[in-house]
């Protein structure tokens, strides 16, 4: 019977899966991705964000950020008054000034623990493409508007099961080498740092639950803090 596979579960893991290390463009790690696939439906990721209303996520789902939306919303937090030397016009130049786009990706990692040591500005400062043009802003005015960012929602990871389908051959490539790697090194279950780009939204019900982590260290500045910026 298929399951589901998560990375922190060592009792999830694959039996027997080899103690041999691979590369990761290597034929062994694409017979391995293939093996893998063959005995999953499913894995278990984690989304982090900050949202302003969760509930929302579970009548909605997660869905693609659109730039368009992302900038209308920055407009309203630094344009709306709570600045005055901030105009609609500062917001605007700041993000034209960024390279690419926001548009129809969502990540998810396979490791919460990865969140909350690598990536906490997802929860504690929300859209990467709002920090940015609030750094920005910092920039032409010589004052942390960044900091600002954190009055607004509550950080949350979500728990996710997808479809193992969603990932791509070079997913199951990857995932095949860094399971490699810990098997050889005897490092099943510890953390890993592993993200995979989803280019769709995701559905409701492949929503399982959601966490308020409480302290994190600030990957931005380095200084440890609970979620509403405050010094822990």
């Amino acid at each position: 019977m298929q399951k589901a596979f998560c990375w922190k579960d060592a009792s999830s893991w694959p039996e027997n899966w080899p103690g041999i290390e691979v590369g990761p463009e290597s034929q062994e790690a694409h017979e391995l991705g293939l093996r893998f696939a063959q005995e999953y439906e499913s894995i278990l990721a984690y989304h982090a964000c900050r949202p302003l209303d969760i509930s929302s996520y579970y009548k909605e789902g997660l869905r693609p950020a659109r730039q368009s939306d992302l900038i209308k919303t920055a407009v309203k937090i630094f344009a709306g008054g709570q600045f005055s030397v901030i105009s609609e016009e500062d917001v605007l130049r700041a993000a034209s000034e960024l390279p690419g786009t926001a548009d129809t990706k969502t990540f998810i990692v396979l490791d919460d623990r990865a969140l909350l040591e690598f990536a906490n500005h997802y929860l504690l400062y929300g859209s990467e493409y709002i920090t940015a043009i609030a750094a920005g802003l910092s920039r032409k005015y010589g004052h942390d508007y960044t900091q600002y960012l954190k009055n607004f929602g509550r950080p949350t990871v979500f728990e996710l099961e997808i479809p193992l389908t969603w990932l791509t051959k070079s997913d199951l490539r990857v995932l095949a080498w860094q399971m490699s790697l810990a098997a050889f090194n005897d490092a099943i279950a510890r953390l890993v740092d592993f993200t995979v780009t989803l280019h769709r939204g995701i559905p409701p019900e492949y929503i399982k639950s959601h966490t308020h982590p409480k302290v994190m260290q600030d990957t931005l500045t380095g200084i440890r803090c609970r979620e509403n910026g405050e010094l822990a």
